[in-house]
């Protein structure tokens, strides 16, 4: 995705700004930019960032592209400090906690007392889930399936408890088996998707195990 981008494929463009939009918000109000700012400030980022022959200096082998994006966006803002004057060290802004603000982009952003770069991580994170659950929502195409997914996708994660197999069965008039089997499959192909989401901005010699490992840890940031 990140390749195609910096060849300034529309397609590319456009998923790339909308997997780092939340992202981005996220850095600036926990930053401290206040929210009525965080929007022209973000739309202006991208703005640089979509100029031709700004992407030509992401390189696979320089690391992932999501560091790379979090550096130019820390030059960014320092360049908009020292232009405007508003955002100095202790320039007498106002601090937002983080869980007090869903966000424009429809992301809540938990996790209060994350540093800028925590946050970033961890709405960045929280963005690649999400596109991994539209795509396998999406996969869905029979009104059985979506009851099934709806009932399931709750109690995906952590051990399900021997009374929701029961409940979910007992709703959709399956057996306790076969809904083991499908929240099995389910998981699986989750997974499936989100490596497919991490690996799409990652370089070719990354170790896609240790960076699924690295997201599970920062979701786990709550």
């Amino acid at each position: 995705m990140v390749l195609s981008a910096r060849e300034q494929a529309l397609p590319a463009l456009a998923r790339l700004c909308e997997t780092y939009q939340p992202p981005v918000h996220a850095f600036l109000r926990s930053h401290g930019v206040p929210p009525q700012d965080i929007e022209d400030l973000a739309q202006g980022f991208f703005v640089m960032v979509l100029q031709p022959g700004f992407l030509t200096q992401v390189a696979p082998e320089k690391g992932r592209f999501r560091s790379f994006l979090l550096a130019s966006l820390r030059h960014y803002l320092g360049r908009h400090a020292a232009a405007a004057g508003t955002l100095k060290r202790g320039g007498g802004m106002r601090h937002f906690p983080l869980h007090e603000a869903s966000g424009e982009d429809g992301i809540q952003v938990a996790g209060g007392g994350l540093r800028p770069d925590e946050a970033y991580d961890f709405a960045w994170a929280r963005t690649l889930l999400s596109a991994a659950l539209k795509r396998l929502q999406a996969e869905a195409a029979w009104p059985a399936r979506q009851a099934l997914l709806a009932e399931v996708l709750p109690c995906l994660y952590g051990q399900a408890p021997a009374e929701a197999h029961g409940r979910i069965a007992a709703k959709l008039g399956m057996r306790e088996g076969a809904v083991r089997t499908a929240m099995h499959r389910i998981r699986q192909r989750l997974r499936q998707l989100i490596r497919e989401e991490l690996l799409a901005t990652l370089p070719e010699h990354a170790d896609p195990e240790a960076e699924m490992r690295e997201l599970a840890s920062i979701l786990a940031r709550r």
